[in-house]
């Protein structure tokens, strides 16, 4: 077995955190400025799956990435931020129907 590795981007308004377990699962939480993240997930990961994909809540700085990393890679499950605060974006939406498209599992945080 691995090593527990947890990376953070300092990605400007806020923070994406890449997390690849012992088992060499990667975890992705929040997901701005998707060359960085895709620049950490070559270099820790090439050519894995992410294993759960987590989108706090529904503001374009943590989710912006989350379409390039729908279209380059396979993702296992899906935990995404409610709208009940909040409606969302149409960018955030069309990650939804991406994730859908893909019948990827998915969970809205309670």
């Amino acid at each position: 077995m691995g090593t527990l590795e947890i990376y953070v981007l300092s990605v400007g308004q806020g923070d994406t955190a890449v997390i690849k377990t012992p088992g060499d699962n990667i975890i992705v939480i929040d997901a701005y400025r998707p060359a960085k993240v895709k620049y950490l997930l070559d270099r820790i990961a090439p050519q894995r799956e992410i294993a759960h994909l987590i989108v706090t809540h529904p503001h374009k700085d943590h989710y912006s990435a989350v379409s390039g990393l729908l279209a380059a890679r396979a993702v296992r499950r899906v935990t995404l931020a409610p709208f009940w605060y909040e409606p969302g974006t149409a960018g955030y939406h069309s990650c939804i129907n991406t994730i859908l498209d893909k019948q990827i599992p998915i969970r809205f945080l309670s």
